[in-house]
C-alpha cells in the first residue's frame, strides 16, 4: 500500500486515476474510483482552493512543476490535516499528456516542529521569572544591605539560590531535549511529589511576593 495519495489527470482536466489514499484524502471514501458518483474533474475533486492552484498551475501550462504545504480540511471543518503536494507534468516520448499530483501527510513532522518551538518558547519565557527573581534580591541588597536584618539576608540568599537552581535546571532541560532528539538518551518516567512542584514555584516567584508583602501557607 502506497501512504501517499496519487492522482493522474489529463490536460482537459479529467481524472485518469486515483488511488485509494488520495480518495480517502479528498473524498473522505476510501472505494474505488470505478464506484459510480465519484467527481471525475480536478475542479470537483480539488475543492481546496489552494490545492487546486497547484493542478491549474500545471494544466494551464503555466510551470512544469508546483509543490507546496497545504493544509486541508473537510467541507464541515474538520482537520484532515497537513500535506505536502508535489504536481508534475507527466511526459510520454518527450509529450506532456498529463500532470501528476502527490499527497503526502507530514502533519506529525509539522505538529512536533511547533510542540518543539512551544517548548523552547516557554524556555525563554520561564528563564525571565528565575533571572527577575535574582536580579530583584541583588538590588534590594545593594540598596538595603546595610539595614536588612541577617535573617532576611539569609532568606534573600537562599530565595537567589533557587532561582539558580532554576535556571540551572532549565538549561539542562535544553541540553536533554537534544539528546532526547538525538537519540542518546533514554527516557525513564517516574513519579514527583506534587509539593517539590509548589516550594519551586513559591521560590520563583519569592520576589513578587515580597515586594506584595503577602505570605503563602506551607
Amino acid at each position: 500500500t502506497i501512504p501517499d495519495g496519487i492522482v493522474l489527470a489529463g490536460f482537459d482536466g479529467k481524472i485518469l486515476y486515483m488511488n485509494l489514499r488520495a480518495r480517502a484524502i479528498l473524498t473522505g471514501d476510501s472505494g474505488r474510483i470505478t464506484d459510480p458518483g465519484i467527481s471525475r474533474t480536478v475542479h470537483g475533486t480539488f475543492r481546496d482552493p489552494a490545492l487546486r492552484a497547484v493542478a491549474l498551475a500545471l494544466l494551464q501550462s503555466k510551470k512544469t512543476s508546483e509543490s507546496r504545504e497545504i493544509e486541508l480540511s473537510t467541507p464541515d471543518g474538520r482537520r484532515l490535516g497537513i500535506f505536502f503536494c508535489r504536481a508534475a507534468t507527466v511526459l510520454h516520448e518527450k509529450r506532456a499528456v498529463g500532470i501528476v499530483v502527490t499527497l503526502r501527510d507530514v502533519t506529525a513532522e509539522r505538529d512536533l516542529d511547533r510542540l518543539r518551538a512551544d517548548f523552547y518558547h516557554g524556555i525563554v519565557h520561564d528563564l525571565r521569572s528565575p533571572l527577575t527573581s535574582v536580579e530583584g534580591f541583588v538590588d534590594i541588597m545593594q540598596a538595603y544591605g546595610g539595614k536588612l536584618t541577617q535573617e532576611k539576608t539569609k532568606t534573600y540568599l537562599g530565595w537567589m539560590r533557587v532561582s539558580c537552581e532554576r535556571i540551572r535546571q532549565l538549561v539542562a532541560d535544553i541540553l536533554d531535549t537534544a539528546k532526547i532528539e538525538s537519540g542518546t538518551m533514554p527516557l525513564k518516567p517516574a513519579d514527583v511529589p506534587a509539593a517539590d512542584f509548589a516550594q519551586r514555584a513559591q521560590a520563583v516567584y519569592a520576589l513578587h511576593i515580597e515586594k506584595a508583602d503577602v505570605a503563602v501557607a506551607p
